[in-house]
């Protein structure tokens, strides 16, 4: 989350943060993650701290259990560490909490959602992924069969 260090530009993000939650809130489950340059652990809460406690709140949301207690930003002298790092939900227990992580492809079910499974193997995406891997292996051939057939081949050529 990018802001100055004025309050009202962190209010003013939080404030596009909320519109965001409440136009989707009702058709998805809303999960928000990232630097958000405040705390909601810290024992003397700033300004900004209050801002994101308050956004939390309103719109009901939730931190993955275990996930409020880590520390994500360490003072480069050493002397003091906090969490400004956040994964926040609508919905409590999503697919992306820490302890119940669901390693299969949600759309067949049939294998890990990896980044093989999701670009090559994955049934569900035949038809999307069938142009894209047909543009390849135009490319393939093009760019590295001919030079390898050139390169082992003697080539004859006939003059009239």
């Amino acid at each position: 989350m990018y802001t100055t260090d004025a309050d009202t530009d962190y209010w003013e993000t939080v404030d596009e943060l909320s519109e965001i939650v409440l136009k989707y809130k009702s058709s998805y489950d809303i999960i928000i993650a990232g630097d958000m340059n405040a705390s909601i652990a810290r024992d003397k809460p700033n300004t900004k701290d209050k801002i994101f406690l308050d956004f939390i709140q309103e719109h009901c949301l939730y931190t993955p259990n275990g996930l409020c207690d880590v520390n994500t930003y360490f003072h480069p002298s050493g002397t003091c560490s906090t969490q400004i790092d956040y994964i926040i939900e609508s919905t409590p227990g999503h697919r992306f909490n820490q302890f119940e992580v669901d390693p299969s492809c949600p759309m067949c079910k049939q294998g890990p959602e990896d980044r093989t499974h999701f670009l090559v193997l994955c049934k569900h995406l035949t038809t999307v992924r069938q142009p894209f891997m047909d543009a390849l292996k135009i490319v393939k051939v093009e760019d590295y069969a001919m030079p390898y057939i050139a390169r082992n081949t003697t080539l004859e050529y006939h003059y009239k």
